[in-house]
């Protein structure tokens, strides 16, 4: 699991490219949409 909890750019591929076997939580809303369908991404706290 990688929760992203810093806003740099630095970060915004794995909101955007999740690395294969891994589930992101997205904390500082690098994602357009609060969850993927894929259920690999979760957007909260924005």
């Amino acid at each position: 699991m990688i929760i992203l909890g810093n806003r740099d750019e630095k970060f915004r591929a794995l909101a955007e490219d999740v690395p294969h076997g891994k589930q992101v939580i997205d904390l500082v809303g690098f994602m357009s949409k609060a969850t993927c369908s894929k259920g690999r991404t979760e957007g909260i706290c924005w």
